[in-house]
């Protein structure tokens, strides 16, 4: 029986985010500098060689603001480390109002009730992985290693790993479940399309 299925949309508006990682003193090439000579995040964003462009290199999302985690946590009360996570992290819909989020009735029924018990029923709190999409807004570095066919996605919180194939193939008919479920994506001028199947129905994401 296929697991639930979702769509993300990348928009892409800028460099990747430095972050915490290993070798960090080998710089990567090709990485745009200012007249200072750091890094320019603000550079215009890389091109592949087909014209789309190029998201490799070492990611992390951007820590929600003091205001951000009063309203979306009790108290305000991190409980995560020392890293605030991102908003989205915490509510991938932090953006929209209550009454405008894009969820049909059963899936806004079972996000409030998830938004409720986030600390117990997440899955980092037994030590599983966090899944789709709050993997990439988990307060850690992620590195992304994009081939004309193929994006593979590199955690380092649980060194774990998710493939999104690029080469024209479909989602299969009948997927084994898995945390990160099966993902194939296409661009759409500058953002990246990806459909993801397959769930094991364990991990937190957008419902």
């Amino acid at each position: 029986m296929p697991g639930r299925s979702i769509r993300v949309l990348v928009a892409l508006a800028g460099a990747a985010m430095g972050a915490h990682a290993q070798w960090l003193n080998q710089p990567a090439p090709g990485t745009p500098k200012g007249k200072d000579g750091k890094p320019n995040l603000a550079a215009r964003t890389p091109r592949s060689r087909g014209g789309h462009p190029d998201l490799s290199g070492v990611w992390q999302s951007q820590s929600a603001t003091e205001e951000e985690l009063r309203r979306l946590i009790p108290g305000g009360r991190n409980g995560l480390g020392e890293v605030p996570p991102s908003k989205y992290f915490l509510n991938i819909l932090s953006d929209f109002k209550p009454e405008e989020a894009p969820l049909l009735p059963a899936a806004a029924a079972s996000f409030r009730q998830r938004a409720e018990n986030f600390s117990p029923d997440s899955p980092l709190s037994h030590c599983q992985p966090e899944g789709v999409p709050m993997a990439e807004t988990a307060p850690g570095p992620y590195k992304i290693v994009q081939t004309p066919g193929l994006m593979v996605m590199l955690y380092e919180r649980e060194t774990v790993f998710r493939q999104i194939h690029t080469d024209g193939r479909k989602l299969p008919n009948d997927p084994q479940p898995a945390w990160y479920g099966y993902s194939v994506g296409h661009w759409d001028g500058d953002t990246l399309v990806v459909d993801t199947a397959g769930f094991n129905d364990r991990g937190r994401r957008a419902e």
